[in-house]
């Protein structure tokens, strides 16, 4: 199977044009700059992809709640504490996780006793919270995030956002980058202060 290093370079240039790899892979040249991009996304061939969808079955605690995927997580808190839906949403990953959102109202999520307002700062940052989580309790993602290092990940589905998702794909993307640069800066440090 080709991979993104099996890329041919290309030649720096006036216009811009994007040479896609795989399809989940593309080159993207603009005035003699390349930029390599991974579309993360859970059905990608990639492995590094598919770990960074939310997704992905990896499981972690936050706040003492067990959440199976960051998805799970995310449709899960949509429900109020009394519904049944909320624990199975929780223990959810896959598309499984992604169809209780079907079902999920969409003026408040409910965290640690309070409504908090859908979409608002406080909600992105929750989920940002667990998506934090995931990356610290799973070294298989944490692996893949550090192996994207040099890539602009971006989240294409082929379909048009939703108007009212919970996390839109650029505050996702921008999000792993963040916790991808923290994670290569923490490492660093740990290889330099690492006695001989």
């Amino acid at each position: 199977m080709p991979r993104l290093s099996d890329a041919v370079e290309l030649t720096p240039g006036r216009g811009s044009f994007t040479i896609p790899l795989i399809g989940f892979f593309s080159i993207t040249h603009t005035g003699g700059v390349s930029v390599k991009t991974l579309n993360v996304l859970s059905s990608s061939p990639d492995w590094r992809a598919e770990r960074l969808s939310n997704l992905a079955p990896y499981p972690f605690v936050l706040d003492g709640i067990c959440c199976a995927s960051a998805e799970g997580f995310i449709q899960g808190i949509k429900f109020p504490p009394s519904s049944k839906e909320r624990p199975q949403a929780f223990l959810s990953s896959g598309a499984a996780a992604k169809r209780f959102g079907k079902f999920a109202g969409r003026e408040f999520v409910w965290w640690d006793g309070r409504a908090i307002p859908y979409s608002s700062e406080e909600h992105r940052r929750l989920i940002g919270r667990a998506i934090r989580a995931k990356f610290d309790q799973s070294d298989l993602a944490r692996r893949a995030l550090i192996a994207t290092e040099g890539l602009t990940l971006v989240h294409e589905t082929g379909d048009p956002e939703h108007p009212d998702t919970s996390l839109p794909n650029e505050a996702f993307c921008t999000l792993l980058t963040k916790i991808r640069e923290e994670l290569l800066v923490s490492e660093r440090s740990h290889v330099t202060s690492t006695p001989p």
